[in-house]
């Protein structure tokens, strides 16, 4: 069961969370076409813009970007707060369809009759498929 070796590593997966930290915060972003102009918008727990982290160009597929835990005035922010994101991706100025990934660490994994499961530091459950990175 070589996903056992997933324990105590991140995992990217489907979500929006960031999980501050004190080197910052690991997210993730899956783009289905290559895109001239990448922006991640980094919210508080209210909806309020903390900071925008410009990734400029990217390929098609995943990438990974680390925010900093800073807000746009170069504040540390607190690490006990919940931090979301969401991604604007455009090429040509027309949309590019960009799903966002957060980063958690891989707790346990259980082998049961849906198939592999791997148990996420947030308490989620998903199947070893929907890993879409491993940092």
């Amino acid at each position: 069961m070589q996903a056992a070796n997933l324990i105590g590593h991140a995992v990217l997966t489907e979500g929006k969370t960031l999980t501050l930290g004190t080197n910052g915060a690991v997210g993730g972003v899956s783009l289905a076409s290559a895109a001239d102009s990448v922006k991640v918008t980094v919210m508080d727990s209210f909806g309020n813009t903390v900071q925008t982290v410009d990734l400029g160009k990217l390929d098609a597929g995943t990438s990974n970007f680390v925010w900093d835990g800073k807000d746009s005035k170069g504040n540390a922010m607190a690490t006990t707060e919940t931090y979301t994101f969401k991604v604007e991706a455009t090429a040509s100025g027309k949309d590019v369809t960009a799903t966002t990934l957060h980063a958690q660490e891989v707790n346990a994994v259980t082998l049961n009759s849906d198939g592999m499961k791997l148990e996420l530091s947030d308490g989620t459950k998903v199947s070893y498929d929907k890993v879409k990175q491993i940092l």
